[in-house]
């Protein structure tokens, strides 16, 4: 047992010591498809920097865009006409 445990011990120890491996392809391009997929979700990486107005709207109609979809919850809307199939009881069956 004790002849056991001095080889175990020199084994850890041994690879310890030991030279890591070289490096290899996989690891100089480990992560590299990941960098490309975020690099590909900016289509314009500088955006940021160069702040323009909205096209197409004003802010005169943005205001009352607001206005209107906010004063859209003051009232419920109507359900209007539900069309219904098989409306009746359950388990009576038709007149004939």
């Amino acid at each position: 047992m004790r002849e056991l445990s001095v080889v175990m011990s020199l084994a850890v120890l041994g690879a310890a010591c030991s030279t890591p491996a070289p490096e290899s392809p996989i690891d100089r391009h480990f992560g590299q498809a990941s960098r490309a997929a975020r690099a590909a979700q900016f289509s314009d990486p500088e955006a940021a920097q160069r702040v323009r107005a909205p096209l197409g709207l004003d802010g005169a109609a943005a205001a009352a865009g607001v206005t209107r979809y906010q004063r859209s919850f003051d009232a419920p809307s109507s359900a209007g006409n539900v069309f219904n199939i098989g409306v009746g009881s359950a388990g009576v069956a038709p007149a004939k």
